[in-house]
């Protein structure tokens, strides 16, 4: 197919315009009905247009232009993943390891990881076969070596003969658990784990945060019953499509989790698990690694309300011993 012309990509749920803009491509969204919430309208990016394709079967045109964006832009989901890692552990010590990033989706988690561990055995595991499609498409297209992905046989299950790992990470994963896949696979995760091995949770909601950014964007939701809440959603939210369910909606992250739940739930089956304190790179507790990930060159009014938040939560922690962040970035060792 030629790149060097505009060309349209068509769903049935709208079309994907591509502009050649230099060595990269403009994308633009456009929705067959003017009601359907688009998370991203436009990037541009360096992205092959069969790649791009196989995203927009994955996805859909509402969160195309998100997929690519998780892997291109840098404050999206690199800066903070990374900042998870290297704020706990130099990655030189995961040289010849391996590591499992369990629900790497459509793999843009799976790529960033292996090229900050080029020596690091990485293995993807997704539950859907769309999404391991473009994951699977990603890394033949950015030639990654040292990755392998495999189908997830149920939401509650592993697939078999894994093996153990020396890392575990959930990256925007722990959140779209639902209740009971919670208390059945967090126990399991961390017992592939080898002794003395860590357990990374990255871009998991915190449940108490007063406002909820990442389902509805709807403030002081998380402090209402669930009942109510769902009310809620469906009354003031425009990403609430009409009649999506609660358990839709548990799906999608509504609920977030806590420090507390994490922990109890890697102890179910006996394993002991020690919250890990970030102290490199400068970073000292879990708000400079909030502010490391999150707040890195952000700017205007967005930018001066996250820098205030710091500072609050600077002080609840100070008196309270509380991290009271938007997004929960944990490292947990396996005793």
């Amino acid at each position: 197919m030629a790149t060097h012309r505009p060309t349209t990509l068509d769903h049935p749920e709208g079309d994907v315009r591509i502009e050649p803009t230099g060595a990269r491509r403009r994308l633009t969204v456009v929705p067959h009905d003017a009601r359907d919430y688009i998370h991203v309208p436009t990037h541009v990016t360096s992205y092959p247009i069969e790649l791009i394709r196989e995203i927009l079967h994955a996805k859909g045109p509402s969160y195309v232009c998100d997929e690519i964006m998780r892997h291109e832009d840098p404050a999206y989901l690199a800066r903070h993943l990374i900042a998870t890692i290297v704020g706990h552990v130099d990655p030189a010590a995961f040289a010849g390891k391996r590591l499992l990033d369990f629900g790497c989706g459509a793999g843009a988690s799976t790529t960033i990881l292996a090229n900050l561990l080029p020596r690091t055995h990485i293995v993807g595991v997704e539950l859907s076969p769309q999404y391991l499609a473009v994951a699977e498409a990603r890394r033949i297209a950015f030639g990654l070596e040292n990755v392998t992905f495999y189908q997830s046989p149920g939401g509650d299950r592993l697939p078999d003969r894994l093996g153990r790992f020396d890392v575990v990470v959930l990256s925007a994963v722990f959140e779209h658990m639902l209740p009971e896949e919670r208390r059945v696979l967090m126990p399991r995760l961390f017992a592939v784990l080898r002794p003395g091995g860590i357990l990374f949770i990255d871009e998991t909601p915190y449940r108490w945060f007063p406002v909820e950014s990442h389902t509805t964007g709807l403030p002081l939701l998380n402090y209402l019953p669930d009942r109510v809440a769902y009310r809620c959603a469906r009354l003031f939210s425009e990403r609430v499509r009409p009649g999506q369910s609660w358990r839709s909606l548990l799906r999608a992250g509504v609920r977030g989790g806590t420090v507390n739940e994490i922990l109890t739930l890697c102890e179910l089956e006996g394993g002991c698990a020690t919250l890990m304190r970030p102290s490199r790179e400068g970073m000292r507790d879990w708000i400079d690694l909030w502010e490391r990930g999150y707040l890195t060159g952000a700017r205007g009014v967005r930018g001066a309300v996250k820098r205030a938040m710091k500072h609050i939560a600077k002080l609840v922690y100070r008196f309270t011993g509380e991290s009271v962040v938007s997004y929960l970035s944990l490292a947990i060792r396996k005793g």
